[in-house]
Formats: C-alpha cells, sequence, structure tokens
C-alpha cells in the first residue's frame, strides 16, 4: 500500500537480443500510475499509487517486451535477459531464458527449358521454403544473377 515515486523497470538483454517495442499490458485495479513511458528496454513508471488496503491482496503488473533476435545468435542456445523492478530503495530481479530457434531455408531453381536458341524465352522458376515448425523467416532477399547471354524480360516477374 502507499505511494513509489521513481519506480521502474529495467531489462538487461543479453547483446543477442534487440529491444524492439514494450508496453503495459495490464495493472491491479488499485494501482494508478503517472508518467509512464518507455526509453529503449527502460520503462519508467513515474509514481505509482496502491489504493488497496488490503495486505493479503497481491497488486499486478504485466509488462510486454518484443525482442528480434540478432543474427548472430547460435541456435539451440538459451540465452539469460534479467527484468529489475525498482521501486522505493528497493530492488528484485527475474531472469528468463530465451532458446533461440533458426529457420532452416531452403532454395531450389528450375529453368525451363534447359536448352535454348537465340530468341527463345527460358523461364526460371525459384522456390524458397521454411522447413523449420519453430522458427518463422524476416526480411528475406532473393538475387539471381542472370548470365550474361540472357536478359531478363520486364514485367515477367510473379511472386
Amino acid at each position: 500500500q502507499g505511494t513509489y515515486n521513481s519506480a521502474n523497470y529495467i531489462d538487461t538483454n543479453n547483446s543477442n537480443l534487440t529491444f524492439l517495442s514494450g508496453s503495459i499490458v495490464v495493472s491491479s485495479g488499485s494501482l494508478a500510475m503517472s508518467g509512464t513511458t518507455f526509453s529503449g528496454s527502460t520503462l519508467t513508471f513515474g509514481t505509482i499509487v496502491n489504493t488497496d488496503t488490503d495486505p493479503n491482496t497481491l497488486e499486478t503488473i504485466i509488462i510486454d517486451t518484443t525482442y528480434r533476435v540478432n543474427k548472430n545468435a547460435i541456435p539451440g542456445t538459451s540465452y539469460g535477459d534479467v527484468g529489475t523492478f525498482n521501486y522505493s530503495a528497493t530492488s528484485t530481479a527475474a531472469t528468463v531464458n530465451v532458446n533461440i530457434r533458426k529457420p532452416t531455408i531452403t532454395l531450389t531453381k528450375i529453368a525451363s527449358p534447359t536448352n535454348a536458341d537465340a530468341g527463345d524465352t527460358v523461364t526460371y522458376t525459384i522456390t524458397v521454403n521454411n522447413t523449420s515448425t519453430t522458427a518463422h523467416a524476416y526480411d528475406l532477399r532473393i538475387t539471381d544473377v542472370l548470365p550474361s547471354s540472357l536478359s531478363y524480360v520486364t514485367g515477367s516477374l510473379v511472386s
């Protein structure tokens, strides 16, 4: 119960994770907060006022943070992420382990026909597949360099 000035939550993430966003999802009805802001992975609550006078009722604040796994993270590795809540000269911390999963990308390229004469059109079919059932693939870019003996037909790309 009471008022807590300068309360904050600091998420000390592993260097293999990059903070993207954060928000307060929900808090107990007896808690009021003013001046709440995220700056990087630090959430400053400003002042928290707890109006509940029952010492047996626990108050809750749920914070949702989103991180992107950096490309140098090693799949199958568990990286620790430490969250610390500071209030009224008190501090409490907890660690959560983030298990790294990695997409498994396969790429195939098929030409049709495989033999062509000058003036013929050759169609290439490029298929990209993520065979992982546990990891999504983001920000993929495919580059296909044609041999100098071929020229791209403008507008022929179909995705």
